[in-house]
């Protein structure tokens, strides 16, 4: 019977227990409720709804803003079809030029741009800029034909040529042989455009001078170093070519002085002629072939008929030794200069080192051995 009443009251205290341990939150349950808890982050996404995010790029939604869509749209569809219509524009102009202008090429140069296997053809410099090169032909190095036409393929551009008009150019640079060609300067330009062009040509205006000459048009102005040029230069059929293309011709420059770079040619080519035609004059189009064989009787006038008699020779060759001479003093004289400030600018370093500290000459002497170690083993790479 007592065994039965210890039994009843172990059990008693069992249940009475559990009761309590119910009751009570236990310590290690929580600790390990929070670490078996994922982490929350602190900015929790939505999940992503695809067609909710493409209703967003869906134009003329908001009738408030229906204008100022309807106008960017607009814009924007413009500016990509000016683009590719303007640049076949632009390609269709330069094919339409080369067509004409390769076959009396061909009979001049003994390279053209398209006459040898894989030549380069019309070169794309851009999609307003066009460049064809030859060579092989007496008197000269390198023929170099430059297409700027406008830049129809730009909306902006458009709309500044309706305020500012512009036209379509042919410029031709040719490198002449400097031993075939006398020393001179000679300078023929439509009167308004003269200003732009001794931006170009400096020797223009620092060693030529401008002469009244009857056989160029009245809207032209001759500029020259030496007064028997136009005479010998302005030839029957060039006065005919120059009439005839009045309209188009903007300048021809011949000089034995060209110190800007042209594309095509080596940085040493002194000996330029360079002549600059509209491709349109109102609703006329330029005569290539009569452009091109104006150029060719330029290019055999000089290195054949336009000489200078022998004291216009002499002297022409004294004035660009004192020009040399000048431009080495002057260089000189640079060089020193720049050579003086260097030295003073070091002597001021020595003495600001020599006043520091035996400590900071270290720290700069440690830092100037770091630079040179480091430009030692990049030179080393």
């Amino acid at each position: 019977m007592w065994r039965k009443v210890g039994v009843l009251a172990l059990l008693a205290m069992a249940l009475a227990l559990a009761f309590v341990h119910a009751q009570e939150p236990d310590e290690f349950d929580v600790v390990e409720t929070q670490e078996t808890k994922a982490p929350t982050p602190a900015h929790v996404m939505p999940p992503r709804d695809f067609a909710t995010l493409a209703k967003q790029f869906i134009p003329f939604q908001n009738p408030d803003y229906f204008a100022i869509e309807a106008a960017s749209w607009s814009f924007g569809i413009l500016f990509l079809v000016l683009y590719f219509v303007g640049k076949a524009q632009n390609r269709s102009i330069a094919d339409k030029w080369l067509e004409e202008a390769e076959p009396v090429l061909r009979t001049q140069f003994s390279y053209t741009g398209s006459s040898v296997q894989n030549g380069m053809g019309l070169i794309e410099e851009s999609r307003s800029n066009f460049k064809y090169f030859c060579t092989g032909r007496r008197f000269l190095t390198r023929f170099v034909a430059d297409l700027e036409l406008k830049s129809r393929h730009d909306l902006i551009s458009r709309v500044y040529r309706i305020i500012v008009p512009t036209s379509d150019y042919l410029t031709i640079d040719v490198g002449l042989h400097g031993e075939d060609v006398d020393p001179f300067i000679l300078g023929i330009s439509k009167k308004l455009g003269f200003t732009a062009l001794t931006k170009l040509f400096p020797e223009l205006l620092e060693h030529a001078k401008q002469v009244p000459v009857k056989e160029v048009p009245e809207s032209m102005w001759v500029a020259t170093d030496c007064t028997e040029i136009p005479k010998t230069a302005l030839s029957h059929s060039v006065q005919a070519s120059i009439n005839e293309l009045e309209d188009f011709l903007e300048y021809i420059v011949i000089t034995d002085m060209n110190k800007q770079l042209i594309v095509g040619m080596p940085k040493t080519q002194k000996h330029v002629l360079r002549i600059r035609f509209k491709l349109w004059s109102g609703s006329k189009k330029l005569d290539v072939s009569k452009a091109l064989q104006l150029v060719f009787a330029m290019v055999d006038g000089a290195g054949a008929t336009i000489k200078l008699s022998p004291n216009a020779k002499h002297s022409a060759i004294k004035r660009r030794l004192k020009i040399k001479q000048a431009a080495d003093a002057l260089a000189s004289a640079k060089e020193d200069e720049i050579a003086r400030r260097q030295a003073e600018l070091n002597e001021k370093k020595h003495q600001e080192y020599a006043s520091l500290s035996y400590e900071e000459q270290q720290r700069i002497d440690a830092k100037n051995e770091k630079k040179a170690t480091r430009k030692r083993f990049n030179r080393k790479k």
